[in-house]
């Protein structure tokens, strides 16, 4: 399964990759956008005959076939009603401990087009006992790296520490996880440095999974970050880390803040090693890391995580001020993101616990209805979804999206997707009927 797949996550930027071209035979009219409808000829096709028995479920061809569920859970296992429901979206990413197991093979029996893969977070190692019920793979890990590959005092350690080697750095804190040393210069322990020794583990883990590997797409490489110095401005860090454990401040050397100062390209060059060993172990994977820079090649696809990330391209842009700046995120999509050709792109803008309204909901997947192969996820490990997806079927897409005055217009056998760009409200006619439709908001609109 390498279909193309873009991959959306609340309140996603999917309007900036709209096809730009004519109206398809509509008129702009003075009380707004006019669009002819036809429905001559549609044929959603029918399920009513489906009769789903114990080994499967009706998956019916509606919204919740294009959304992505992330189901990266404590505790890990999922239970036989958990995968029924988890069956029913287009794509899943799991933990990477459920790759072992009947999880995969019950998920691609009840649905064999779904598209399935893990989610691995090489850079980062949970602490406590608490967040490992049920991982035993990452509790073994944990375990091994804190007996065999921890001895500051002769500066042979995985972890990051300060410069006077006397305390490791935390990543998070809630859950609480260790930092772990993804620079190229960090020091060699039993002959490798961590870049290699996390690729070989997770390389293990993945062929502990035996043919389930057959029934896997892609893999979620979490925190493939443009630079070293991301994560103190994010994270609020004090300076005194030693990543290269020369014994000096990484921030006072060259300007750590510097995309191309040497800790930065350092630990850049310990993250492409460490992908370039996972794509040459599993060349049939498809690899998503986050930050959509182009500096990790052995990446086919890019997780756009956050709506508060300034990301690299023509312009510098504020996520948070999306529905004031959508002309910034169209030079940036446009120019930047559609050349590379990825196969995933997945764009977060919510976070956890993000108060999801229907509105909201639905202009998510209203953008990525512009495109092929699209899928939607609303909140990162959460498998809410509103109403309408369950209801609406879409059917397939007549030709491409087009951009009509102010909207990014894409139609369906059985419904109309629009979206304004605009700053400010305006009206579209379909089918004779005028809609309204807020600033930078998208429809759904049934035929």
């Amino acid at each position: 399964m390498k279909a193309k797949i873009i991959v959306a996550l609340m309140l996603c930027l999917f309007v900036a990759m709209g096809c730009k071209g004519t109206a398809g035979g509509g008129t702009s009219t003075p009380g707004g956008t006019n669009l002819p409808g036809d429905n001559s000829g549609d044929d959603p096709g029918d399920n009513s005959g489906d009769d789903p028995g114990d080994d499967q479920i009706e998956i019916r061809p509606n919204i919740t076939a294009k959304i992505c569920a992330f189901f990266q859970r404590n505790p890990a296992v999922p239970g036989d009603a958990q995968i029924r429901e988890m069956a029913l979206y287009g794509m899943v990413i799991l933990d990477i401990e459920l790759i072992v197991g009947q999880t995969v093979p019950k998920l691609r029996e009840l649905n064999p087009n779904q598209i399935v893969g893990p989610y691995t977070n090489p850079q980062d190692i949970m602490k406590g006992n608490q967040s490992l019920i049920n991982r035993p793979w990452q509790t073994g890990l944990r375990d091994e790296l804190l007996a065999d590959y921890d001895q500051p005092g002769t500066g042979q350690s995985f972890f990051v520490y300060n410069t006077a080697h006397t305390q490791k750095q935390m990543y998070w804190t809630n859950p609480e996880m260790y930092l772990m040393n993804m620079s190229i210069l960090g020091p060699e322990v039993n002959g490798e440095i961590y870049p290699e020794y996390i690729a070989r583990n997770i390389n293990a883990q993945l062929a502990a999974a035996g043919t389930n590997l057959d029934l896997i797409d892609f893999m979620l490489v979490d925190n493939t970050l443009r630079d070293y110095a991301w994560m103190s401005e994010y994270l609020g860090w004090i300076s005194s880390l030693d990543a290269d454990w020369n014994g000096q401040d990484d921030y006072d050397q060259q300007g750590v803040n510097s995309f191309d100062s040497v800790v930065n390209i350092a630990w850049r060059d310990g993250i492409n090693l460490f992908l370039q060993i996972l794509q040459n172990a599993y060349p049939e994977f498809e690899l998503i890391g986050n930050q959509p820079n182009e500096k990790y090649p052995p990446l086919s696809g890019k997780y756009f995580e956050g709506l508060y990330q300034p990301i690299p391209g023509p312009t510098t842009f504020n996520w948070g001020a999306l529905t004031q700046n959508l002309g910034e995120v169209l030079i940036i999509l446009e120019d930047y993101l559609i050349p590379q050709g990825f196969t995933f792109n997945l764009l977060q803008a919510g976070e956890d616990g993000y108060n999801l309204s229907n509105k909201l909901a639905q202009t998510t997947v209203a953008m990525a209805m512009l495109f092929d192969d699209t899928y939607v996820i609303f909140n990162v490990n959460d498998d809410w979804r509103p109403d309408f997806c369950d209801e609406i079927e879409p059917g397939e897409p007549i030709g491409q999206a087009y951009t009509v005055d102010d909207f990014r217009v894409r139609e369906y056998e059985n419904c109309w997707v629009v979206f304004n760009t605009s700053s400010s409200e305006k009206v579209i006619n379909i089918d004779g009927v005028d809609h309204s439709v807020d600033r930078h908001t998208g429809l759904v609109l049934e035929k």
